[in-house]
């Protein structure tokens, strides 16, 4: 019933604001919790909402260094956390960063953000990535750069790919299901469900394998199609 469903919904809220502000204020007391604190809180909100993961697929690559994933919705973020043992870190929108509390909490474990309006913000995320993979820290990017709201992915953008190109980083593919149908938002309604979780086989970039990114976008793309049956 729709009653229920904005109960859930409420409850996600009020659970989100919760521990995203519990893992704000140990993260700022101390920074040496801040990759434990992330993950731990990831965690809290799936199970505090009833979202169960269903992993599939390859293991994770201990020695990948950007890991690419199609975004439907927040859960996506925490799901990667939790799938990723490695002190991750995101590539987000400069915008994200300017939000009251929300800001905070990307600008605590340094995530990098990215401004698209600068001619330079390619050269700069070329050399921030490089930065945060020296210090064994793996990036997370969204290639559609922004949330699908439908089952067919928007087109990959290039930056991954040149990045990973540069830098000859080993690439390791995720494909995560539906988990547009977990809320919808605008009618204030969430449904928890299991969620499908498909780890790719990874591979190196090189300037040999320039045009990967669209290869990668059809077979994520068959790969979801067949997990969301």
């Amino acid at each position: 019933m729709k009653i229920f469903a904005k109960i859930r919904h409420l409850q996600l809220i009020l659970s989100t604001a919760f521990y995203v502000s519990l893992y704000i204020i140990i993260a700022s007391i101390n920074k040496k919790y801040v990759v434990k604190t992330r993950k731990w809180v990831s965690g809290r909100i799936l199970r505090a909402n009833g979202i169960t993961l269903k992993i599939e697929g390859e293991p994770v690559d201990h020695n990948a260094r950007i890991f690419i994933a199609n975004h439907q919705n927040m859960f996506d973020i925490m799901i990667l956390e939790l799938l990723i043992p490695m002190d991750v870190c995101w590539v987000a929108k400069r915008e994200l960063f300017k939000i009251p509390f929300y800001g905070r909490a990307v600008k605590l474990p340094k995530m990098i953000p990215l401004d698209r309006a600068n001619k330079l913000g390619l050269k700069m995320l070329l050399r921030t990535v490089k930065d945060r993979v020296s210090k064994n820290r793996p990036v997370v990017i969204f290639p559609e750069g922004t949330r699908s709201k439908e089952d067919k992915f928007k087109t990959f953008k290039s930056g991954g790919e040149f990045i990973a190109n540069q830098l000859q980083l080993i690439v390791q593919p995720v494909v995560i299901s539906n988990t547009k149908k977990l809320l919808r938002t605008q009618k204030g309604e969430f449904y928890p469900n299991e969620i499908t979780v498909h780890v790719m086989k990874s591979f190196k970039a090189s300037s040999a394998t320039e045009h990967w990114i669209a290869n990668q976008q059809e077979l994520m793309q068959k790969t979801y199609d067949n997990i969301s049956r």
